[in-house]
């Protein structure tokens, strides 16, 4: 019993790995593709998950902030969500310059980047 419940323990983190990684991935590809609408999906999902990485979070909030600066359009394809992914961008701001005090090399640019 105790390897089956070994086995389904590591079955369980194996399939919130694979998860992780393909929304992370999804994120990525449809910033870097200009779509703004499924990027902002995504990043929600992400955020969504309860145990993701925090480095995985931070970066996730990154391009979050950059999508921000796209106007991210409704369902019906009038007006904007604007007010609702700005929200994003106040949270990944806040976020990646407390990230900047831990580790100014590496978060340092970005945040200068987003102010």
């Amino acid at each position: 019993y105790a390897e089956l419940e070994e086995k389904m323990c590591s079955n369980a983190l194996y399939a919130r790995r694979h998860e992780e990684t393909m929304f992370l991935n999804r994120t990525l590809q449809a910033f870097w593709l200009g779509y703004a609408q499924r990027c902002h999906h995504y990043v929600k999902k992400m955020l969504e998950m309860e145990l993701i990485g925090r480095h995985v979070k931070l970066t996730i909030l990154f391009y979050a902030a950059l999508n921000a600066f796209r106007g991210v359009k409704n369902n019906n394809g009038n007006g904007s969500k604007f007010v609702t992914v700005r929200n994003f961008y106040q949270e990944a701001l806040s976020a990646l310059q407390t990230a900047r005090e831990l580790s100014p090399w590496n978060w340092t640019n970005k945040v200068h980047l987003l102010e």
